[in-house]
Formats: structure tokens, sequence, C-alpha cells
């Protein structure tokens, strides 16, 4: 899933327990951008709460401070400092992993896109073959249009020279955006808990887990047969608990219940 949350400079800062409760839900490590005039510095790496909340007051964020957090669920490339978000757009692998730096043109992204090569994630891949080479266009609305169409339902934020482009659905809550609802409620991913020989009647099991489900008929859905096979790994999918996808609990996959 992800969740990135973009906190524009006129936005009062976002609560601590939202931040936390974002991690919590996407626990793969988290990653700063922070925009000052026509540059980005990016701070990634942040594999604990604990390490993003002394990158947040290291680099004294407040209220007047303009900048975004990536909260990252694994789904492609391994799960370490270096595949953290954002990424500088570039074609060079050793930049796409560097963990500090100031940069004019950076990304964030939200969801699933084609497949991780080597050590590099889905992401980072996609940056390198194909937004680098779209990236002195960012201003022209027909190549945003375009890489819109080949996200699909993702989302993503992009920094170039000095502007903010928010790609597909965001949700705006007090000010601070947010490219998927997660930020509001707990939820354990279904890869953390579930082992892949349990059977179906052994999910119930798993939702005592959950400390709040933000769909009442998600138990029931989970027995209504609504599942797919995942087409990486082969395992069996299941609804995660956001309304509109289905997650794989081995390779952490996801795809559209409007497949």
């Amino acid at each position: 899933m992800c969740i990135i949350l973009y906190k524009p400079a006129n936005a009062n800062f976002p609560a601590i327990s939202t931040i936390k409760t974002c991690f919590e839900n996407n626990p793969d490590g988290a990653g700063l951008l922070i925009f000052e005039n026509q540059k980005a510095k990016i701070e990634k790496g942040l594999m604990t709460f604990n390490d993003l909340k002394k990158a947040l007051k290291r680099n004294k964020l407040n209220n007047d401070s303009h900048f975004a957090i990536h909260f990252r669920i694994a789904t492609s490339g391994k799960v370490n400092q270096k595949n953290c978000h954002p990424f500088p757009i570039s074609s060079n692998e050793k930049a796409l992993q560097k963990l500090n730096g100031v940069t004019s043109q950076a990304i964030m992204h939200n969801g699933v896109i084609g497949k991780g090569e080597g050590n590099l994630s889905d992401t980072q891949v996609f940056t390198r073959d194909t937004l680098n080479l779209l990236s002195p266009y960012f201003h022209d609305e027909c190549i945003r249009d375009h890489i819109e169409n080949l996200l699909g339902s993702d989302r993503m934020l992009i920094f170039s020279d000095g502007k903010i482009y928010l790609l597909n659905h965001w949700i705006i809550d007090q000010g601070i955006y947010y490219s998927n609802d997660s930020f509001e409620y707990k939820y354990i991913p279904f890869r953390r808990k579930i082992s892949l020989d349990k059977k179906e009647n052994d999910y119930f099991d798993y939702l005592d887990y959950i400390e709040e489900i933000k769909d009442d008929d998600f138990a029931e859905y989970l027995t209504e047969g609504n599942s797919k096979i995942c087409e990486y790994c082969s395992t069996e999918m299941y609804n995660s608990g956001n309304s509109d996808m289905l997650i794989c609990s081995k390779c952490g996959n996801m795809v559209s219940l409007s497949f």
C-alpha cells in the first residue's frame, strides 16, 4: 500500500499520533523530502518510528515547514534503507539508493508499478527507465496526464524545480494531503501475521490482532471467496483492509478489486 503525507507550507504540522499510525501501517522504512525554494533535501532509510521522530526534530520541522514523508510497505526490492522513498529523478542506480542529498527533482510513489530488478524496487526501475526520460517535461500537463495513465490508480508526488505535482486522487485532511486513507485507522499488515499454510477459517483468528477495522464488512468479505492468485508468487490474495485493494501475504503484491 504505502502512504505519502504531504504538508504544504501553510498547513499546521500533523499530529504525531497520525504520523505514528502511518508508520505502523507501513513499517518497511520512511523517508523525508524537505522543500526549500528550488531544491529538496532527501533524508531516507528511517527504519523505525524513533528514527523518523529524530529526523523530524533534527531538521527542525514545524508548522512553517514544507515537506513530505513516505511510509513504505515493500512490494518488490529488499526491505532496507536504500529502497526507501524518496528518489531523485536519475538513471544512476547509486543515486537512486543514496540515503541523503539535495536535488531539484524527486518523487514519492504509492502503489505497485511493474516489477523490481535485482536490488531495485519497482519504483526505482520506473524512475530510472521512464521518469528520467520525461523529467524535462514535468511542467507539461499532457506529460503529467501520460504519467497518470501509466500509474493507473497509483498516486505519486513529483517535485520538479520548485513545484509540487500530486498525481491522481489524494485525500485532504486539515490541510495535509494523504495518498490514501490508511492515516485514519490502524491495522497490522497481513504478511506480518498470516502464515501461508493457514486455512480460510483461521483468518478469523487474525482479526483479533487488528486494533481497528475501517470496513465493517471486512470479516464477511474474507469468507465470501473474494480472492485472487498472485501473478508473481502464486499465493492467494485477500482484502488488505483498504476496501479497493487485494494484497498478497507472501510478496506484498497489490491489485485493485476491479480486476
